[in-house]
């Protein structure tokens, strides 16, 4: 059987109750954004009265009246929206986590792939598809450019060269034209007999040449009859009163002739990295 509760506790209990109740309604009408004042505010009630020594029904009591002042269907909505809220962030956090990991990786991928200005790469690309590729849509900040001639002062591969007092030239910075090109690396000290002979500056054009060379031949005044002409590839003989250069050919071998002096090779777009 519950405990019967004294008028005086009673009329206390009420008392506290409607000095707290304009309090609480208002809290109510923030559920949205105040649901943990709120059930502080009704934490602090029930508090009160426990600390005074009113226990049991009046316990119950308390509950029973503030329920009625609120509405159990208000009360249930604060639990809701508070575990939605702390369950939101959970997923905040979470996802803030998530974010920045992300992030480092990206930092610590950009640092692995990350190419300085002035780099050339060949590509099997033309420069619409390649420029589609590395996401170079921008025509007028455009990453790489192709090694064509063209002039790219303005750029930071260009600014770069200027500060630095390189390639720079009254008209501004223009990239070197790799068109139909071959690389050589540059010297940097180089003095073995395999570097280049002009001692060019990076991106300085050198015309195509043939190095100079001899051939060795037996030419000499054997007796009138040359008894090698037909094992010695050339010689001199004598016949009569007449001196004369004797050969034997056994083999002909056709060059490839070109208007070019080159190497075998395949053909690839150059392109520089210019921002």
């Amino acid at each position: 059987m519950a405990e019967e509760v004294s008028p005086e506790s009673k009329l206390y209990v009420k008392e506290e109750i409607e000095k707290s109740r304009k309090e609480i309604r208002e809290e109510v009408e923030k559920v949205s954004s105040k649901a943990t004042k709120t059930f502080t505010t009704v934490a602090v009630v029930v508090g009160l009265v426990t600390g005074l020594g009113v226990y049991g029904s009046a316990q119950h009591y308390i509950s029973t009246t503030i329920k009625d002042a609120l509405g159990t269907e208000t009360l249930r909505e604060f639990e809701t929206n508070k575990t939605k809220a702390e369950q939101n962030m959970i997923d905040v956090k979470s996802q803030m986590a998530e974010a920045k990991s992300n992030v480092q990786e990206i930092i610590a991928l950009k640092k692995i792939v990350y190419l300085p200005l002035g780099t050339i790469l060949p590509s099997m690309l033309d420069p619409n598809s390649f420029a589609k590729a590395v996401g170079d849509l921008d025509r007028t900040t455009r990453e790489w450019a192709l090694a064509d001639g063209r002039d790219v002062t303005d750029s930071n591969y260009g600014k770069l060269l200027l500060s630095n007092n390189t390639s720079s030239t009254s008209e501004g910075i223009t990239l070197p034209d790799l068109r139909g090109m071959f690389l050589r690396g540059m010297n940097e000290g180089r003095d073995d007999g395999n570097q280049d002979p002009d001692d060019r500056k990076a991106g300085k054009y050198q015309q195509d040449a043939l190095q100079k060379h001899g051939h060795k031949t037996d030419a000499r005044k054997p007796p009138p009859s040359w008894t090698g002409r037909d094992t010695e590839p050339i010689g001199y003989t004598k016949t009569g009163d007449a001196d004369a250069l004797a050969a034997r050919v056994t083999t002909v071998t056709e060059a490839n002739t070109a208007d070019e002096t080159r190497p075998k090779n395949v053909a690839v777009y150059f392109y520089i990295k210019i921002y």
